[in-house]
């Protein structure tokens, strides 16, 4: 999961670095990042509940790219 965590990290950095500039990546807030992400996972929890990712095990790797 930090491998994870960090690469969506590096991916929003590297988004805003691009539109935005260096600045705003060093203005970035990782604690309303981290309240952010949390607050979508949670309402995508509630929309889309568990049973339907299922589908979603019998990926390998590459196909789940």
């Amino acid at each position: 999961m930090a491998i994870v965590a960090s690469n969506a990290l590096a991916l929003v950095q590297a988004a805003l670095r691009q539109q935005h500039g260096r600045e705003a990546v060093e203005e970035l807030s990782y604690y309303y990042l981290v309240i952010f992400v949390t607050s979508v996972w949670e309402g995508m929890h509630i929309v889309v509940p568990t049973p339907s990712w299922r589908f979603v095990r019998r990926f390998c790797a590459a196909q789940l790219a």
